[in-house]
């Protein structure tokens, strides 16, 4: 790669290296804070249920959110940087960012506006892939989830609530109904967590362990599709794992495809 190219491969490493600090900066404050007990999961006799339910003892510090949205935005840059620079080597718009689109029309426009057909023909599908129209399931990207948050951060911070996580396996005994709609999602004070109750009025217990963390809001979950369907997955719990993994997968799988383009790679074509 040729040190003009070079440049904005560099940038970006530099403010993913900043962007780590800062995750590091929120991931022991969120710490510090759950070190004071501000959570509670606690059972409640509810007809024939038993419910655990999710209390709010202290309200989650505004520097978090802070320091959450700073590393937000560091990660959604890194990517701007990577798309702009190699656009630029490239002859597209001046105007190109990583940016998504719901449909495949919109893409399209968007794809014509920017000149994207100018980019390598590599860059245009891994591009395309990030797509909420490209994603099964109806799914977004893992930065298209990123750049949901840097969205709602433009209007408002990202809001931080807590979140419970099951520690491992919930172990049971006896013929049990049960149901968990708050594992592994963001939480309000009162807000149930999970419920079960014994069949055909049989004997059974019921050994759930769980953690607690700090998660973004339901608004701006990063799990959140346009489906509304929130994912069982840990990272809907934890904002501080999702930051983490993204971090990660920009680190090892965003930052090889721009790192895999020099200036001689000029196959242009339409995908």
């Amino acid at each position: 790669m040729a040190e003009s190219d070079a440049d904005f491969v560099q940038l970006a490493k530099l403010r993913l290296g900043w962007a780590a600090r800062t995750i590091q900066s929120f991931h022991d404050g969120v710490q510090a804070f759950l070190d004071t007990d501000p959570f509670e999961l606690a059972a409640h006799a509810d007809s024939d249920w038993y419910v655990i339910r999710f209390h709010v003892r202290k309200d989650i510090p505004k520097s978090l959110s802070f320091l959450a949205a700073d590393a937000v935005h560091n990660l959604r840059a890194v990517v701007d940087n990577l798309v702009w620079g190699v656009g630029q080597l490239h002859g597209a718009s001046a105007n190109l960012a990583m940016e998504f689109r719901d449909t495949r029309t919109k893409y399209d426009r968007w794809f014509e506006a920017n000149k994207v057909g100018k980019l390598p023909v590599a860059l245009q599908k891994w591009l395309l892939c990030q797509q909420l129209f490209s994603q099964p399931g109806g799914l977004r990207s893992r930065l298209h989830r990123l750049n949901k948050l840097w969205n709602a951060d433009k209007h408002r911070l990202p809001m931080l609530m807590g979140g419970a996580m099951a520690a491992g396996n919930i172990a049971s005994t006896g013929n049990i109904e049960a149901r968990m709609s708050g594992i592994f999602s963001p939480l309000e004070d009162g807000d149930e967590v999970m419920a079960f109750r014994a069949i055909d009025g049989g004997d059974a217990t019921l050994c759930p362990k769980f953690t607690v963390d700090v998660a973004f809001d339901k608004n701006t979950n990063p799990q959140q599709s346009d489906l509304d369907v929130l994912m069982l997955d840990r990272e809907s719990g934890s904002a501080r794992l999702f930051l983490w993994n993204t971090h990660r997968y920009i680190r090892e799988e965003v930052l090889p495809v721009f790192e895999s383009l020099g200036a001689g790679c000029h196959g242009h074509g339409s995908v």
